[in-house]
């Protein structure tokens, strides 16, 4: 069998290899961000996903949606703007190169602020594509996500630094070529703020009997526009979501 390849490491790898000795998902201190390492390739397994930025600093993993396929690795990073179900598979690792990387929450209020601040309208023209994306991870974007992670070795400091990093990490992203597919979610005339709320009363009533001509009006929204929109962005019909 040939060698695996050596593969560069990313300065996102080396913070985050000490603070994850074995495989599996850890919390960390700081509110909405937890690592993650893979020592072997593994199979898609089912998973639900908030909006959230996910990394790897090393290795390769790829998300489903709705059939639809996002490669992601050190150099680009996953977006996901709804509460998603997917399946998720790691594509590259090895006990010698395991994957690491972290998920990062993501602040719909914050993102909404700093777009105020920056003084970006919302968009508010049709959803582009999914509610998960891949885009290019920027050297700013990384050196933010890096003190973030410094900030674990201080954990006196995370209350007080923390939050800034944290809107620096939202305002980064925004400027990404991911921004406008977060900028979707907090413009409150816009279709993908419209199914996030939907999400939200499905995620509350998912017991509950669904229907579609209801749940549209729920959120101010023609029934066939509505269908139209929720698949387009969740890969489903809201039926197979609530399943």
């Amino acid at each position: 069998m040939p060698p695996i390849p050596l593969r560069y490491d990313s300065p996102l790898a080396s913070n985050i290899d000490p603070r994850v000795n074995v495989p599996g998902d850890f919390d960390t201190p700081i509110p909405g961000l937890s690592l993650f390492r893979r020592d072997q390739p593994q199979p898609p397994v089912v998973c639900m996903i908030e909006p959230s930025l996910i990394l790897v600093g090393r290795g390769e993993k790829r998300l489903w949606v709705g059939g639809e396929s996002y490669s992601y690795d050190r150099s680009r990073f996953l977006v996901t703007s709804l509460d998603l179900p997917a399946n998720s598979e790691v594509t590259f690792a090895s006990p010698e190169q395991p994957c690491v990387g972290l998920v990062l929450k993501l602040n719909v209020s914050m993102l909404a602020e700093t777009i105020t601040k920056d003084d970006v309208p919302a968009m508010e023209h049709s959803p582009v594509g999914t509610g998960a994306g891949i885009g290019n991870l920027s050297s700013g974007l990384e050196n933010a996500l890096d003190r973030l992670l410094a900030l674990l070795d201080e954990p006196e400091a995370i209350p007080i630094l923390a939050p800034l990093i944290l809107r620096e990490i939202h305002y980064r992203l925004l400027n990404t070529d991911q921004g406008t597919r977060l900028r979707q979610i907090t413009a409150v005339d816009g279709q993908g703020y419209r199914i996030a709320k939907a999400i939200d009363w499905l995620k509350i009533n998912y017991t509950a009997a669904l229907r579609i001509d209801e749940l549209a009006a729920r959120v101010q929204m023609s029934a066939p526009t509505f269908y139209h929109h929720f698949r387009q962005l969740t890969g489903m019909s809201p039926l197979r979501y609530q399943k």
